[in-house]
């Protein structure tokens, strides 16, 4: 039985602690998957997104609070591969998920994380069941381009998975060496509505604009908030042919990748 994607019944745990990926072993139907544009991926996607988790495993509770919380929340049951592949983490990740409060929280450990990572699911008051990135921090020596194809392969595993949308608290500014979210994440796609402080700063500076979107949309935009915006609340729209989805699919062609 393939431990990906299964729709027949709970997903059966492999031992009391939940364990459910074996070590290295890739999901069905990676092998023979495509890029976005339907080509075959470029070579470092493929190498190392494979759905090969070195571990995925149930944090605390029990499984039917596991059983539980999925159903709520995806109106089916849903197996640890297929919510750990919402996190976008390659191949050797350890992902341990926790049932809290009617939503689910994973945390990611990775060689390139330079600490854990965590994604929450959870449903808004507006009943949308949205996706939470509350941090990522790669180390300075993962490979160029691994932040993009992580955040590439969420979207892809969300919108299949019928999320409405990903959030995240973003940090950083001009002089933070740190985190450079603030600039990086728009670039990406991520949106929000710019302040009225903001807007004031922008558009007497000639940029006729109301959303960090509208910044990124020329080289001078992008080079004035990269110069002086600062983190936000932004948010990712996973619907087809949202703004958000158009500009990561031009970023990520641009680049030469194909996820």
């Amino acid at each position: 039985m393939s431990n990906r994607g299964y729709r027949g019944g709970f997903n059966p745990y492999r031992d009391e602690h939940g364990r459910y990926a074996a070590a290295g072993t890739a999901a069905v139907g990676w092998a023979n998957r495509t890029g976005w544009n339907g080509q075959p991926r470029d070579s470092f996607t493929a190498q190392h997104w494979n759905g090969g988790y070195a571990e995925v495993t149930r944090a605390s509770g029990t499984d039917a609070q596991l059983h539980q919380t999925t159903h709520d929340l995806f109106g089916r049951d849903v197996g640890l591969t297929e919510l750990a592949d919402l996190t976008g983490a390659p191949d050797g990740a350890r992902v341990s998920i926790q049932p809290l409060g009617g939503a689910l929280t994973m945390t990611i450990q990775h060689p390139w994380y330079s600490e854990p990572s965590v994604r929450t699911i959870q449903k808004n008051a507006s009943g949308e069941l949205v996706l939470t990135n509350s941090l990522l921090h790669l180390r300075p020596d993962t490979p160029p381009g691994a932040g993009t194809r992580i955040l590439a392969h969420q979207v892809r595993a969300a919108s299949e998975m019928g999320l409405h949308h990903i959030q995240a608290p973003v940090s950083g500014s001009f002089n933070d060496d740190h985190y450079n979210g603030y600039y990086t994440f728009p670039r990406l796609g991520f949106d929000f509505r710019l302040s009225s402080a903001d807007r004031a700063y922008f558009q007497g500076r000639g940029f006729n604009v109301e959303r960090v979107s509208d910044l990124m949309q020329t080289p001078e935009g992008r080079e004035a908030w990269k110069r002086d915006g600062a983190g936000a609340g932004m948010t990712f729209d996973l619907a087809d042919g949202s703004r958000s989805r158009r500009v990561l699919a031009a970023y990520v062609e641009a680049k030469g990748y194909n996820v």
